[in-house]
């Protein structure tokens, strides 16, 4: 653990600096998983931001690479993980979609996720998947219809990625169990 001293000024370019090293330690031979904690002021709380740092690294494994907790959303971190009472929160249906979507390669929730980055634009999140826009009205209407949830509305929308982004957090520990940290 390296507990860093920030100022505004340095702040910001720390990731970005720490990746640029990690890369050039990685091209000489010695690969590493760099995690990084948010901002916290005061030797109080380290513990909490070694806690946090622990979290993305244990979350990410032993992949090589940096991982700042700052540049991801809320959401994402609090769906870093797989957990099983917020699996228990899903209804079943949304789970079986998820599954059977993934056995199929993902089309619909990459079209879906697609859809929320671009503000629930489909036009848009059609141009940014290379489909037609009917392609990916025919794809939402899909997983309307396979989970029975209306998507228009946030909380059917959230449970839907939230259940994916579990089992992408499910997925990535299974791989990763027998690997050394």
């Amino acid at each position: 653990m390296l507990v860093v001293p920030l100022t505004g000024a340095l702040e910001a370019p720390l990731a970005s600096r720490l990746g640029d090293a990690q890369r050039r330690l990685a091209d000489g031979g010695l690969s590493l998983a760099v995690a990084v904690s948010t901002t916290v002021s005061g030797l109080a709380n380290v513990p909490d931001a070694y806690r946090e740092a622990n979290t993305i690294r244990a979350a990410r494994g032993s992949t090589p690479g940096v991982s700042a907790l700052s540049e991801l959303s809320a959401f994402e971190y609090l769906t870093l993980r797989a957990n099983p009472t917020a699996s228990r929160l899903i209804a079943p249906a949304v789970h079986d979609f998820v599954a059977q979507d993934a056995k199929e390669g993902g089309p619909l929730i990459a079209t879906l996720r697609e859809y929320v980055a671009c503000d629930l634009n489909a036009r848009r999140a059609a141009e940014n998947l290379h489909i037609h826009v009917n392609t990916a009205h025919y794809r939402l209407a899909r997983i309307a219809e396979r989970t029975g949830l209306d998507l228009r509305r946030v909380g059917d929308l959230t449970d839907i990625l939230i259940a994916a982004r579990l089992a992408d957090a499910e997925l990535f520990a299974s791989h990763n169990a027998d690997r050394p940290n």
